[in-house]
Formats: C-alpha cells, sequence, structure tokens
C-alpha cells in the first residue's frame, strides 16, 4: 500500500517541478510577490528538489528519508503561501507552473497539501526498513536526472543567442552612429551604462541590484534600459524593483539585432 501511494505522491511531485521547469521563469516572478532575494535561484533550487523527490519515491529509494523531506518542505511551502495570502493577498502559488495557470483555489490548495502530508506521514511509518538492494543503481538514476535537469534549467534560462558572429556594432562606435542616439543625449563628463534586458530573464533580475548600486554609490551618471514589452511582467517587474532609472520599450526583433545574450551591458564614457 505504501508503495502505491509512494508512486503516485511521485509522480505529484515530478509534474510540479516539470510544469515550472517549463516556465522557471514565471514561477520566479511569482516568487518576487513575496519579497523574496535571488527569486531565481530559489526557483530553480524548488524545481530540482521536486522532481528529486518525485522521482526517488518512482523508483523506493530512500523512503522513509524522502517522506520526511516531502513532509518537511511541503509543510514550509503551505506556510509561505499561507503567509503570502494572508500579508499579501498573494492568490497565485504557481504550483504546477504551466499546468495550472490563474489564481489559485486556497481550499484546494491546502487540502491538496493536507492529503501530501498526510500521505508523507504514513509512508514515513509504514516504511520501517529501508530497501537497500538495487540502491547504487537508483542512487545512479537519481544522479543523472539531477545532472539533466540542473543542466536543462542553465541552458533554458541563459537565453544565448549566436545572431552576430562580428564585433558588436555598438562597441567603440560614437553614440551619434547608433539607435543610442535616438534616446540619450550624452553630456560631456558624464558616464552611462546602456542595459538590456528582459522582464522575466532571472539573470537580469538579479543584475537590477547591482545597477541600482552603481548608481547609489555614483559610480556611474545615468542608467538607461532597453527592453521588449511584457505588460503582464512589466506590473510585477515595476512593483518590486521601483528601478530608478529610464527604461525604453522596443520592439523584440529589433531588440535580437543588438544584442546575442540577455543580459548586455554597455558602459559608455562620453569625453
Amino acid at each position: 500500500m505504501s508503495r502505491t501511494i509512494g508512486i503516485v505522491i511521485g509522480i505529484c511531485f515530478l509534474l510540479s517541478g516539470i510544469g515550472k521547469l517549463i516556465d522557471i521563469q514565471g514561477f520566479a516572478s511569482i516568487l518576487m510577490q513575496y519579497n523574496v532575494a535571488f527569486a531565481p535561484t530559489i526557483a530553480l533550487s524548488i524545481t530540482i528538489l521536486e522532481i528529486l523527490l518525485g522521482v526517488s519515491y518512482i523508483v523506493y529509494l530512500f523512503t522513509r528519508y524522502i517522506a520526511l523531506g516531502s513532509l518537511i518542505f511541503v509543510v514550509c511551502v503551505t506556510g509561505i503561501y499561507t503567509y503570502g495570502l494572508v500579508y499579501h493577498n498573494i492568490t497565485q502559488c504557481g504550483c504546477f507552473g504551466v499546468m495550472e495557470s490563474g489564481n489559485t483555489n486556497p481550499l484546494l490548495l491546502y487540502s491538496r497539501n493536507l492529503t501530501l502530508i498526510l500521505a508523507s506521514i504514513y509512508i514515513w511509518k509504514q516504511t520501517r526498513t529501508e530497501q537497500y538492494r538495487y540502491s547504487t543503481l537508483k542512487l545512479s538514476i537519481i544522479s543523472i536526472f539531477a545532472i539533466l535537469f540542473i543542466g536543462s534549467c542553465i541552458i533554458w534560462n541563459t537565453r544565448i543567442q549566436t545572431n552576430h558572429t562580428h564585433n558588436h556594432s555598438l562597441l567603440y562606435s560614437p553614440i551619434a552612429n547608433t539607435f543610442v542616439a535616438n534616446y540619450v543625449k550624452p553630456i560631456k563628463e558624464q558616464s552611462y551604462i546602456i542595459f538590456f534586458f528582459s522582464y522575466t530573464c532571472p539573470h537580469c533580475i538579479e543584475s537590477i541590484h547591482n545597477l541600482q548600486d552603481y548608481k547609489k554609490h555614483s559610480l556611474v551618471d545615468t542608467i538607461i534600459g532597453f527592453t521588449y514589452t511584457n505588460q503582464k511582467s512589466k506590473g510585477l517587474f515595476m512593483s518590486f524593483f521601483n528601478p530608478d532609472f529610464t527604461i525604453y520599450e522596443i520592439p523584440k526583433e529589433e531588440l535580437d539585432e543588438y544584442i546575442d545574450a540577455y543580459p548586455t551591458s554597455f558602459f559608455i564614457k562620453n569625453h
């Protein structure tokens, strides 16, 4: 009985992790509403943890410890969701990523999580002794899954493009000779950072605090951001960061002509 329940729980965790993995940026955006530092990194960590829990349940590896781990995990995320619901009116949990859109029904979420908690406790109590047979093979399977998913997450979120095989057109060029001149009127003895980014790119999000520190400590005079329109993510981005620099939105196709990856920054010193 506990074996069957473990497989069902494992499938739930696996679907939850894969759903988040498909849109890890969207899940990170939800975490930003909780004023969580390093939201993209935490989103990735939660996703990997859920996938590992799911696979461990399915292959029946160290089940007693996995049951205890899943119990603690579900209790923690339920507590965090409750905090967001009560104090910040956050009704979207992003539990299953792209498989679950819109606001989350709190009653459904609490019922689902309570079921997972009770099932984890049941498995923990029933699995008195661990089955170590073939544990090396099972551990190898878990390790392979971990490597594959970590690698895929890194590749997925880096968003590297290889449109340019030559030196970038903005490097060592006078501002007047570039498209930036349409937005920036250079002032003598002023320094600038031109920041190309996306509202949902995790690496871009983690760069914002550094940019604002540059401005705060007078390491640069002016910061100008360029991105493409994404109204849904824009509102969340603005409310969370309240950026103190100007942001221009241009068509994504045009933006991709200027940069190879998100984020990309250029430092300009006007003599």
